[in-house]
């Protein structure tokens, strides 16, 4: 049978997937997308789709929710082919988005140096493209810094690849077993620190919780990134922005099924960021449960024509920390230039503004040259550039497994 067009252009783009995504980052899914490039009678069911609903994350996600085998590419794809009107069900009815709070680690310490310079020390903090909110409660979860002795390796982007210091564990490897890590310079491989925003024993100190530890690989000092250390940010109020927000923190069975749909989102392989995520679900779950006044407040809608709906919210006195990570490469250049438009508006704000960006270099317009003159093309795969108010401080791991200061390796 030939091949059409688009299920030709189907096929390129799940060999796409399998060598610059998933190869490296989920052995599976490279062997699954590879294998679905070659089968026909896949590529057609696949071509059936609208275009944005036939990429790879959305359609394997699909088929995880619904509890494909992920153990063996050959009998993923039978399996796929058999339930295709299920797989199809799902996929036309969801869409790909990842609540991957590991992002937390590169975000907090620019966050806290806001929240630092805000008078008081108190922030709303606003994220557009919020998904379930996970990452709007970073006050919640633990994290570990550390020191890369050598230049940090990342893997393509999104994956969840080991980085150069950690083991497969998230151990830092010079470190006892258990030990958590706060290390601020690249001169020491592990310092026997632990950075928690809030003390267990807190206002959120809920007994039997184990909050996600969050580690992250750090090239250049904090210190030299931002203007002090990481500090818990007083977050006096919070809000997210999705076309499609999620309930998770619920017990009503779609909340629960909404998680089950991120948890079917994290790759095979990657039980670290499946971890991760039920550990976040379960403490801001218990937070918001004991706390409800501090629950964020999420708003559902368009990138720039609801921002303003939101942030109207957002009481005057407090100083505005919003933040976005991996979401502008799912809108165009005009979205991408009104959202930037809409957010320098706000910096006439009462309470101030700041403006957190975590992205992919190539959809950040302003900062392409910016990027081209201090990196070379080969030093920025698979990371994304972290910027406040469109000055560029940081290369991230897309999963927030690196943090690189701007100058640490030019």
């Amino acid at each position: 049978m030939t091949m059409t067009g688009l299920e030709a252009d189907t096929a390129t783009a799940y060999r796409r997937f399998a060598t610059n995504e998933a190869r490296g980052n989920s052995p599976i899914y490279e062997a699954i997308c590879l294998r679905i490039a070659d089968d026909d009678a896949v590529l057609s069911l696949i071509a059936t789709l609208p275009a944005p609903k036939r990429q790879p994350n959305l359609v394997l996600g699909a088929a995880r929710y619904l509890d494909a085998p992920s153990d063996d590419a050959s009998s993923f794809v039978n399996w796929l082919r058999e339930h295709w009107d299920e797989v199809r069900a799902v996929a036309l009815s969801r869409a790909t988005q990842t609540n991957e709070v590991g992002r937390c680690a590169t975000l907090l310490p620019f966050i806290a140096d806001a929240a630092r310079a805000a008078g008081d020390g108190r922030i709303a903090l606003v994220e557009v493209g919020c998904s379930a909110g996970l990452a709007l409660y970073p006050d919640l979860y633990t994290y570990q810094y550390v020191a890369a002795e050598s230049e940090v390796h990342e893997g393509p982007a999104p994956g969840g690849a080991d980085d150069e210091g950690v083991d497969p564990g998230g151990e830092c490897k010079d470190a006892p077993a258990g030990g958590a890590l706060a290390s601020r310079g690249r001169e020491s491989s592990c310092d026997d620190e632990v950075f928690e925003p809030r003390e267990a024993s807190g206002p959120f100190g809920v007994d039997g919780v184990d909050r996600p530890l969050l580690t992250c690989v750090v090239a250049g000092a904090l210190d030299e990134m931002t203007n002090a250390t990481p500090r818990a940010p007083t977050i006096a109020w919070r809000g997210g922005l999705d076309l499609n927000p999620l309930d998770v923190l619920s017990d009503d069975p779609e909340a629960l099924d909404n998680a089950r749909w991120l948890r079917a989102l994290v790759w095979p392989g990657q039980d670290e960021r499946a971890s991760r995520l039920a550990a976040a679900i379960d403490t801001v779950r218990r937070h918001v449960t004991s706390h409800p006044e501090d629950a964020a407040h999420i708003v559902r809608g368009d990138v720039v024509d609801d921002l303003e709906r939101l942030v109207a919210q957002v009481p005057d006195e407090l100083h505005l920390v919003l933040f976005h990570s991996a979401v502008l490469a799912y809108v165009d250049d005009d979205t991408r230039a009104r959202f930037e438009r809409r957010l320098h508006e706000l910096t006439h704000r009462p309470g101030g503004f700041t403006w957190i960006s975590n992205e992919a270099p190539s959809v950040m317009p302003g900062m392409r040259d910016a990027v081209a003159a201090a990196w070379e093309p080969r030093d920025l795969q698979g990371r994304f550039v972290l910027a406040v108010d469109g000055q560029p401080r940081a290369l991230t791991g897309p999963h927030g497994q690196s943090l690189t200061a701007w100058d640490a390796t030019n």
